[in-house]
Protein backbone atom coordinates (compact mmCIF):
# COMPACT_ATOMS: atom_id res chain seq x y z
CA UNK A 1 0.00 0.00 0.00
CA UNK A 2 1.46 3.35 -0.90
CA UNK A 3 0.70 6.92 0.04
CA UNK A 4 -1.50 7.63 -3.00
CA UNK A 5 -4.28 5.82 -1.11
CA UNK A 6 -4.29 8.46 1.62
CA UNK A 7 -2.61 11.51 0.12
CA UNK A 8 -5.67 13.62 0.94
CA UNK A 9 -5.00 13.19 4.67
CA UNK A 10 -2.53 15.52 6.35
CA UNK A 11 -1.87 12.79 8.92
CA UNK A 12 -1.69 9.52 6.97
CA UNK A 13 -0.54 6.20 8.36
CA UNK A 14 2.91 6.46 9.88
CA UNK A 15 3.59 2.75 9.33
CA UNK A 16 3.08 3.05 5.59
CA UNK A 17 5.12 6.26 5.50
CA UNK A 18 7.87 4.49 7.46
CA UNK A 19 7.90 1.64 4.93
CA UNK A 20 8.10 4.11 2.06
CA UNK A 21 10.99 5.87 3.80
CA UNK A 22 12.83 2.55 4.00
CA UNK A 23 12.49 2.23 0.21
CA UNK A 24 13.84 5.73 -0.47
CA UNK A 25 17.32 5.60 -2.07
CA UNK A 26 18.24 9.19 -1.15
CA UNK A 27 19.27 9.07 2.52
CA UNK A 28 18.51 12.76 3.15
CA UNK A 29 14.97 12.34 1.81
CA UNK A 30 14.59 9.06 3.72
CA UNK A 31 15.56 10.79 6.97
CA UNK A 32 12.90 13.48 6.47
CA UNK A 33 10.32 10.79 5.66
CA UNK A 34 11.27 8.78 8.76
CA UNK A 35 10.78 11.90 10.89
CA UNK A 36 7.39 12.53 9.24
CA UNK A 37 6.44 8.89 9.82
CA UNK A 38 7.34 9.13 13.51
CA UNK A 39 5.23 12.31 13.82
CA UNK A 40 2.30 10.58 12.11
CA UNK A 41 2.54 7.51 14.35
CA UNK A 42 2.56 9.73 17.41
CA UNK A 43 -0.45 11.74 16.19
CA UNK A 44 -2.39 8.51 15.69
CA UNK A 45 -1.14 7.09 19.01
CA UNK A 46 -0.03 4.07 17.00
CA UNK A 47 0.15 0.86 19.04
CA UNK A 48 3.34 -0.01 17.15
CA UNK A 49 4.98 2.61 19.36
CA UNK A 50 5.66 1.14 22.79
CA UNK A 51 4.10 4.14 24.58
CA UNK A 52 0.60 3.36 23.28
CA UNK A 53 -1.22 0.14 24.10
CA UNK A 54 -3.21 -1.71 21.42
CA UNK A 55 -6.83 -0.58 21.60
CA UNK A 56 -9.62 -2.84 22.74
CA UNK A 57 -13.22 -2.61 21.58
CA UNK A 58 -14.08 -0.06 24.27
CA UNK A 59 -11.23 2.30 23.42
CA UNK A 60 -12.02 5.48 21.51
CA UNK A 61 -9.70 7.94 19.84
CA UNK A 62 -8.69 10.56 22.43
CA UNK A 63 -10.46 13.90 22.16
CA UNK A 64 -7.37 15.85 23.25
CA UNK A 65 -3.97 16.20 21.52
CA UNK A 66 -0.81 14.87 23.15
CA UNK A 67 0.35 18.43 23.84
CA UNK A 68 -0.65 22.00 23.05
CA UNK A 69 2.21 22.35 20.57
CA UNK A 70 0.58 23.75 17.38
CA UNK A 71 1.89 20.85 15.27
CA UNK A 72 0.45 18.28 17.73
CA UNK A 73 -2.87 20.13 17.80
CA UNK A 74 -3.09 20.24 13.97
CA UNK A 75 -2.05 16.59 13.54
CA UNK A 76 -4.54 15.52 16.20
CA UNK A 77 -7.39 17.48 14.64
CA UNK A 78 -6.69 15.90 11.24
CA UNK A 79 -6.50 12.39 12.72
CA UNK A 80 -9.68 12.91 14.75
CA UNK A 81 -11.52 14.13 11.63
CA UNK A 82 -10.38 11.01 9.74
CA UNK A 83 -11.53 8.74 12.58
CA UNK A 84 -14.93 10.44 12.57
CA UNK A 85 -15.20 9.95 8.79
CA UNK A 86 -14.36 6.24 9.10
CA UNK A 87 -16.97 5.86 11.84
CA UNK A 88 -19.60 7.70 9.79
CA UNK A 89 -18.94 5.63 6.67
CA UNK A 90 -18.51 2.21 8.29
CA UNK A 91 -19.98 2.36 11.78
CA UNK A 92 -16.60 1.18 13.10
CA UNK A 93 -15.10 3.09 15.99
CA UNK A 94 -11.33 3.50 15.60
CA UNK A 95 -9.04 4.24 18.51
CA UNK A 96 -5.97 4.64 16.31
CA UNK A 97 -5.07 4.88 12.63
CA UNK A 98 -7.61 2.91 10.58
CA UNK A 99 -4.74 1.34 8.61
CA UNK A 100 -3.37 -0.23 11.82
CA UNK A 101 -6.43 -2.47 12.04
CA UNK A 102 -6.03 -3.66 8.47
CA UNK A 103 -2.44 -4.75 9.12
CA UNK A 104 -3.36 -7.26 11.82
CA UNK A 105 -2.31 -10.78 10.74
CA UNK A 106 -5.83 -12.23 11.07
CA UNK A 107 -7.27 -9.45 8.90
CA UNK A 108 -4.67 -10.13 6.22
CA UNK A 109 -5.39 -13.87 6.41
CA UNK A 110 -9.15 -13.29 6.08
CA UNK A 111 -8.62 -10.90 3.16
CA UNK A 112 -6.46 -13.44 1.35
CA UNK A 113 -9.00 -16.20 1.94
CA UNK A 114 -11.82 -13.97 0.67
CA UNK A 115 -9.77 -13.13 -2.42
CA UNK A 116 -9.19 -16.84 -3.10
CA UNK A 117 -12.92 -17.46 -2.96
CA UNK A 118 -13.58 -14.45 -5.20
CA UNK A 119 -11.09 -15.85 -7.71
CA UNK A 120 -13.15 -19.03 -8.02
CA UNK A 121 -11.64 -21.30 -5.39
CA UNK A 122 -14.45 -23.53 -4.13
CA UNK A 123 -12.97 -24.12 -0.69
CA UNK A 124 -10.39 -22.57 1.52
CA UNK A 125 -6.97 -23.97 0.73
CA UNK A 126 -6.13 -24.37 4.41
CA UNK A 127 -7.80 -27.51 5.79
CA UNK A 128 -7.32 -26.06 9.27
CA UNK A 129 -9.50 -23.00 8.61
CA UNK A 130 -11.07 -21.91 11.85
CA UNK A 131 -14.66 -20.86 12.41
CA UNK A 132 -13.58 -17.23 13.03
CA UNK A 133 -11.68 -17.20 9.72
CA UNK A 134 -14.67 -18.58 7.84
CA UNK A 135 -16.93 -16.03 9.54
CA UNK A 136 -14.50 -13.23 8.65
CA UNK A 137 -14.54 -14.33 5.00
CA UNK A 138 -18.34 -14.29 5.03
CA UNK A 139 -18.34 -10.80 6.55
CA UNK A 140 -15.89 -9.54 3.94
CA UNK A 141 -17.97 -10.97 1.13
CA UNK A 142 -21.18 -9.57 2.62
CA UNK A 143 -19.61 -6.12 2.94
CA UNK A 144 -18.43 -6.31 -0.67
CA UNK A 145 -21.97 -7.16 -1.75
CA UNK A 146 -23.41 -4.32 0.32
CA UNK A 147 -20.86 -1.93 -1.17
CA UNK A 148 -21.80 -3.00 -4.71
CA UNK A 149 -25.51 -2.57 -3.92
CA UNK A 150 -24.90 0.87 -2.46
CA UNK A 151 -22.81 1.91 -5.47
CA UNK A 152 -25.45 0.60 -7.89
CA UNK A 153 -28.20 2.45 -6.04
CA UNK A 154 -26.21 5.72 -6.04
CA UNK A 155 -25.44 5.32 -9.75
CA UNK A 156 -29.16 4.88 -10.51
CA UNK A 157 -30.07 7.88 -8.33
CA UNK A 158 -27.52 10.08 -10.08
CA UNK A 159 -28.56 8.92 -13.53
Amino acid sequence: MSSEHFEHLATPCGCIAEHEASQEPDEAVAEVRRADAARMKRAWRCPDLKEFAPPDEDTTFPAEPLSQDPADVDDHRTALDAVKQVQTMTGVRCATCPWWYTARPWVIQAGRAAALLSDGAAVLVDDNATAPLIEAVHLIRASQGAERSYSDRKRKENG
